[in-house]
């Protein structure tokens, strides 16, 4: 490279070299070696390594170069890349023998660093289960354009919304699982959130059952808190408990009975349960009156039923056999026919 001073220069003066080249995707090797300057008597070479948020410096193998403090190299040198659009951090700094110095390094790409916290909440009933997630991201370091979480085995996708998101699909993966994609607007940092709902098989004639927990694939650590609603007639028992503690519904406001509600303390938290079916436990309140007439007997009565435990569908009477003109009347009732 040769260059030219138009006019004659004499004393101190000031010349900058920029240049750059293609170095293909992160990550990659790079050897750096000074620019020499021809017929100099002296030279002094300082070597300062400079990236931004999203590309680190990896291991640098200096020959005949020695460190020095970040504070001693030219802070005006980095700012003045300000051209290529933002302004680079400096990592490293050496001095180095212009006529046999070189640096080896490696560039790296910097990995986001996810924090995730989920509510989930499990309603169980006996022939389908339902699935809502509140899920809340944190993303540092460096942005991210989408998420993936796997879908349980049996499970659908209903709705999926998010603060920051463009769309979603769903992929399979090569052992047959299926994912779920949730894509961004762009590249994106900071806090986002997602709201997701998904339907499965219910609890039936099981005897065990392991409630999935949803996480993303890319969360670096993710905590929360799971809730399972079973419906009446059936009770939950704890088998397996990790990385899992049981907190008290009611300190959290929770009145509804039968609930289970767990603090996930990371992402290796797991589940599992016995299932029993509960029989329904039915008190009853009677109040009949009965009007005798002239050739009948006429019997009006109120039943007042307390149901627990579990549910009723249908509910049997005795009517004695001379009864004639049986009617039922009541808020819950649908339908009333005389058995055979």
């Amino acid at each position: 490279l040769m260059l030219y001073f138009e006019p004659v220069q004499q004393g101190p003066f000031t010349v900058k070299v920029s240049s750059q080249y293609g170095s293909g995707s992160l990550p990659y090797d790079v050897a750096v070696k000074p620019l020499k300057v021809d017929g100099a008597a002296s030279q002094l070479s300082l070597a300062g390594l400079a990236s931004d948020v999203e590309v680190q410096i990896g291991k640098v193998t200096p020959t005949h170069a020695t460190a020095i403090n970040l504070e001693d190299f030219p802070a005006g040198q980095v700012k003045a890349l300000s051209y290529l659009g933002r302004v680079p951090q400096l990592r490293r700094a050496y001095r180095w023998d212009v006529e046999s110095g070189s640096l080896k390094l490696q560039a790296q790409a910097v990995e986001p660093d996810i924090r995730s916290t989920a509510k989930q909440t499990i309603s169980l009933g006996e022939d389908r289960a339902l699935i809502a997630l509140d899920l809340q991201a944190r993303i540092n370091r460096t942005g991210v354009f989408k998420f993936s979480l796997p879908i349980p085995e049996g499970y659908d996708v209903e709705t999926v919304s998010g603060k920051h998101m463009s769309h979603w699909n769903q992929t399979s993966a090569e052992e047959g699982e299926r994912v779920l994609q949730l894509h961004l607007n762009g590249k994106t940092m900071g806090q986002t959130s997602f709201n997701l709902s998904l339907s499965g098989p219910g609890l039936a004639q099981r005897k065990s059952y392991v409630p999935p927990i949803l996480q993303l694939s890319e969360t670096n650590r993710q905590t929360g808190k799971l809730t399972l609603v079973p419906e009446l007639g059936y009770r939950l028992q704890v088998k397996e408990r990790d990385a899992a503690v049981q907190l008290d519904p009611a300190k959290a406001g929770m009145k509804q009975k039968n609930i289970m509600l767990y603090r996930i303390l990371n992402q290796k938290a797991k589940l599992g349960f016995d299932v029993e079916r509960v029989d329904p436990w039915i008190e009853l309140e009677r109040l009949e009156s009965v009007a005798v007439r002239s050739g009948m007997v006429e019997v009006r009565a109120r039943f007042n039923f307390t149901v627990e435990n579990a549910g009723i569908r249908e509910q049997s009477f005795f009517v004695p056999e001379a009864a004639i003109g049986v009617q039922f009347t009541g808020d819950a009732l649908s339908d009333a026919r005389e058995a055979t």
